[in-house]
């Protein structure tokens, strides 16, 4: 399997990629959105999974994941972060997009992810404009 990690903080992302190799996947490690956006334009296809923080340097992950959700409907996607509100959480949930809190293991959230999921997408969704803070 092929994962987009999108994390901002160096050790975290290291040792998240570091887990996910150890379990025989291939972890591109990019620290942005402008960054995954970048990734995927043309290559989504190669990518099996992409798991983001949601407050990154140059935007939202739960934003970032809708709108993949949306242009990329076969690629899985999840958040992985310690700072969802309410809002977050309504949105992940409208777009059944699963989440975990921080501290979590990476490799328990690999595990849950290898799992089918579904993937309706409500119509006239999934900007990163509609994303609040």
């Amino acid at each position: 399997m092929h994962i987009l990690l999108v994390e901002d903080e160096p050790e975290l992302s290291r040792l998240a990629a570091v887990a996910m190799e150890d379990m025989g996947h291939q972890v591109t490690v990019v620290s942005g959105v402008e960054a995954a956006l970048a990734q995927l334009q043309g290559k989504a296809a190669e990518l099996d999974l992409m798991i983001a923080d949601h407050r990154l340097p140059d935007g939202w992950g739960v934003a970032l994941c809708v709108e993949c959700r949306v242009k990329f409907p076969k690629l899985k996607v999840c958040v992985v972060s310690g700072c969802l509100n309410s809002e977050n959480v309504e949105l992940l949930e409208e777009f059944n997009i699963p989440y975990w809190r921080k501290p979590v293991l990476y490799s328990s959230v690999l595990r849950k992810m290898l799992r089918p999921q579904p993937s309706p997408v409500p119509a006239g969704r999934g900007s990163l404009e509609e994303e609040s803070a």
